[in-house]
């Protein structure tokens, strides 16, 4: 992956949870580092938000491969980005879960709905 911009975002009050930002071609790579629950979901849903609807993204990739932990409200803000895009024709695809978080989409069934590459 090339990066042309990389930018990492300490979440103010979140010591195990950060995001980072970067492009690959078309896509906006948002990395998530730590813990997506119900204290740091809020801060990926405004900032999914804001590459979506404020900066016209169309193709976003969530790099989950530093994500350590997952809850519903953490899967909550990926569905509902996933069909933000989808309503604007764009597309969302999850990168390198963990064995844990790959079990987590296995038992709530977002395999068969988000696209996960393996990569």
């Amino acid at each position: 992956m090339q990066e042309h911009s990389f930018r990492r975002q300490e979440v103010r009050g979140f010591s195990d949870f950060s995001l980072t930002f970067a492009r690959d071609s078309e896509a906006v790579v948002v990395g998530v580092v730590g813990e997506l629950d119900c204290a740091s979901g809020p801060t990926l849903e405004d900032r999914l938000g804001d590459l979506i609807e404020n900066q016209g993204n169309r193709t976003v990739v969530i790099d989950l491969t530093n994500m350590t932990f997952v809850d519903s409200s953490g899967l909550s803000v990926l569905v509902g980005a996933y069909r933000r895009l989808r309503e604007r024709g764009g597309d969302l695809s999850l990168r390198c879960p963990s064995r844990s978080t790959r079990k987590v989409f296995q038992i709530t069934g977002l395999d068969r709905v988000l696209p996960i590459d393996e990569r």
